[in-house]
């Protein structure tokens, strides 16, 4: 508990380094600014291709998606201790509440992509709205950790041909995942599967998938401890069938950042 208290301080702390007031309310959609429209020709018809998954079969893309929060420290730890580096899509809404974690994750060597301000399907949203909320989270990650993710991950993988065009205008590529551990049920109820259940569905994939002509991009969630505290027992199993874990980036061999 005093350990939970200290992390905590040290986070508001650390909020208060950083001068964040240009940046929009948590979990609002941002209200359009015509300097970011002003960067990018939208009338592009250009459909860059999306990333569904790793192209080798012995490659395991993992990553989490909706932190940072508090529970992603616990999952930090375990990957440092085993030299473990992943992809996660953050929220901009969770990066201006807990920066530091953000910029503990990209020192440990973790892959940051986008998944947008506020959460909000891309579908649903206008033209103005999409780069708002790409553009936001953008400037966040380079005001923190001075780099610009040339990926994201459109919430509840929520896509169509006009927000691919939106995107690819904007120099940004759409991954998805070809597997979901559906760990996000257990943030509502803990309860939802028996005690291992998922860990075990992972084992099964991974040896299922070794005939398999191309690899896997999985989908788990920070934002919850519950689904976060499935992290290192997946890791576990993955590594154990053989095959790699790497950072989407690195398994589908381009450059994570503009």
């Amino acid at each position: 508990m005093v350990l939970k208290f200290l992390v905590y301080c040290q986070l508001f702390v650390s909020l208060l380094a950083y001068d964040l007031s240009r940046f929009p309310a948590p979990f609002q959609t941002p209200k359009v600014n015509p300097v970011f429209l002003s960067r990018y020709n939208l009338n592009q018809n250009i459909l860059i291709p999306m990333v569904l998954t790793c192209p080798n079969n012995q490659d395991w893309g993992l990553t989490f998606d909706d932190g940072p929060s508090m529970a992603t420290i616990p999952l930090l730890d375990y990957f440092k201790s085993q030299n473990i580096k992943i992809t996660f899509f953050v929220v901009g809404s969770q990066v201006y509440q807990y920066p530091e974690i953000l910029i503990r994750a990209y020192s440990d060597g973790h892959q940051i992509g986008l998944h947008t301000w506020s959460h909000t399907s891309l579908t649903s949203l206008d033209t103005e709205s999409i780069v708002s909320e790409l553009e936001w989270t953008s400037e966040l990650i380079q005001e923190l950790i001075g780099v610009q993710p040339r990926f994201y991950r459109p919430p509840y993988g929520d896509i169509d041909d006009r927000v691919r065009s939106i995107t690819s205008a904007m120099g940004l590529t759409a991954v998805i995942w070809n597997y979901d551990t559906v760990d996000y049920v257990l943030n509502s109820n803990p309860y939802a599967y028996p005690e291992g259940q998922i860990e075990m569905n992972v084992q099964q994939t991974a040896q299922d998938w070794r005939l398999k002509n191309n690899g896997i991009i999985s989908l788990q969630h920070d934002i919850g401890s519950v689904s976060a505290s499935k992290g290192p027992g997946v890791v576990q199993r993955i590594l154990s069938s053989g095959m790699n874990i790497k950072r989407v980036s690195d398994c589908i061999g381009q450059l994570a950042y503009k």
